[in-house]
């Protein structure tokens, strides 16, 4: 239980830092989709879309790279190889944005009139800064400085949504110059400079380790890891595929609007993603330690067990919570609250994904991540293509669930022949279709029956699971109870 009680310590902090990153630009959500129209706010979706796709690629693998190949003896030499290697190859992705940007606009159809090379290249400077923080920021997560990392990167979003809030609040209000910049141009800035503030913090490290340098290093980690770049493109391929598919296949009058409702609701789902992504963080070099130390497998599936525990609750707290949540939206945004379900289980389903993904990392199997994240984008985009012309943006919701789904089926069937772990599959199985019936029971009575009553509802269901799943876990309230009352 000790190294469960580690990795819970470092989540929480990931966590901590994620959580108030992600809710702070959550909480500007709200203006945001004030202040810009639903086109503007889906346009910048689409940028962003391509902008993950591109730090896949980019980072080339090496934050696990780094976490395979590291020791305390040759720190600094993979370090200042991998982060060089990195470095080249965003510079030159941005002189190929600066030089070429008509191909480079007709090659991700990013057709959106004068200023659509600009957007190429401040997306450009922003995949080559935010690419090579990225293998900085494993260094501080392979120490366990999980405090630094969370403070650095939650500077990073302050920077981020202040400068945001300057140029769209003020800036652009004092004409001239300044109120002929477009918004998305504004918010793309404010970006620039919150990755600027993280490279600067590197600074002292990056000295360090500028003059290091080794090919073989290199060559290891390149034949490690760009089978798991194809793995990284294809899943966030299939992450960001219906956000890039929508503005070409939905059905309504207006994509990009329809879009920006899509990706203002795909927000509300954050707590999921903040919570899968919290919890990767503090897994993979958890991981990769329990590995080495040959610990036993057991450890990974109470593990899985919790981290589902814990994701359904946060499902059925959103969910019962909607109508408080909903408030944040202007009401022209409330009829995309529909794909929230979907969002959220899709999120849950691709965390487990990821926890019970990594045999094929610590097995040396990598190029079984191209293929997993091969089948379930296949899936998503033909399930994209047959569901949004014909339900609009749920379908795009729809399609994201399914595909999550069938990586995780897939990924846990052929795992257990490679490097079998003893996971309670069963057991979740029944208490998620448990929870998920149980919470849409009760959001669908209340609504149509006595709205007003959703609080009493939230209590009585979030009860109902935490004493179902103190039950099941032998966990004695009562006692458990008395000593925090003492405490």
């Amino acid at each position: 239980m000790g190294k469960l009680k580690t990795l819970a310590s470092d989540t929480v902090v990931y966590g901590a830092s994620t959580i108030l990153s992600r809710l702070i630009g959550w909480l500007m959500m709200p203006l945001y989709v004030r202040v810009v129209s639903q086109a503007v706010y889906g346009t910048f979706s689409y940028v962003y879309s391509w902008i993950a796709i591109f730090l896949v690629v980019v980072t080339l693998g090496f934050e696990t790279g780094y976490f395979r190949f590291a020791t305390d003896d040759n720190r600094d030499r993979l370090l200042g190889t991998l982060s060089k290697t990195v470095f080249l190859f965003g510079l030159g992705l941005l002189l190929v944005a600066l030089f070429f940007p008509e191909p480079c606009c007709w090659l991700i159809d990013f057709d959106f009139g004068p200023q659509s090379g600009a957007y190429l290249a401040i997306m450009a400077g922003i995949v080559l800064l935010d690419s090579y923080n990225a293998i900085f920021f494993a260094e501080l997560r392979y120490l366990r400085k999980s405090l630094a990392y969370a403070l650095l990167r939650l500077g990073q979003v302050l920077v981020n949504v202040l400068l945001t809030v300057f140029f769209l609040f003020w800036l652009r209000h004092r004409g001239g110059v300044f109120g002929s910049v477009d918004d998305i141009t504004y918010m793309m800035l404010a970006n620039l400079a919150g990755s600027l503030f993280s490279t600067l913090y590197f600074l002292p490290r990056i000295a360090a380790v500028m003059t290091e340098g080794d090919a073989d290093i290199l060559r290891k980690a390149l034949v490690y890891s760009l089978p798991l770049v194809g793995m990284g493109f294809f899943g966030q391929a299939n992450t960001n595929i219906e956000k890039i598919l929508i503005k070409h296949l939905d059905p309504s009058a207006d994509p990009l609007a329809a879009l920006g409702i899509y990706a203002a609701c795909y927000k509300i789902g954050v707590l999921m993603s903040i919570f899968t992504q919290s919890f990767r963080m503090a897994f993979e070099p958890f991981f990769f330690k329990e590995n080495k130390e040959k610990a036993k497998n057991d450890v990974y599936g109470v593990a899985l067990k919790w981290f589902v525990y814990f994701g359904l609750f946060i499902f059925a707290g959103v969910m019962l919570f909607m109508p408080l949540l909903r408030n944040f939206l202007p009401q022209s945004y409330f009829e995309g609250t529909a794909i929230i379900p979907w969002i959220l289980i899709g999120q849950l389903f691709f965390g487990v994904y990821y926890s019970i993904s990594l045999w094929y990392k610590l097995t040396d199997r990598t190029y079984w991540g191209i293929i997993m994240s091969t089948i379930g984008l296949a899936v998503n985009t033909a399930l994209n293509f047959m569901l949004i012309p014909r339900m609009g943006y749920l379908g795009a919701a729809i399609s994201t669930f399914v595909g999550y789904a069938v990586m995780m089926t897939t990924t846990y069937f052929v795992g257990q022949k490679y490097y079998p772990v003893a996971y309670p599959v069963r057991q979740l199985m029944v208490v998620g279709i448990v929870v998920v019936a149980l919470t849409m029971g009760g959001v669908s009575l209340t609504e149509s029956y006595c709205p007003a009553l959703w609080p009493l509802t939230a209590a009585v269901v979030l009860g109902i699971m935490a004493l179902a799943i103190a039950k099941i876990e032998k966990i004695d309230v009562k006692t458990l109870t008395k000593k925090r009352l003492r405490r």
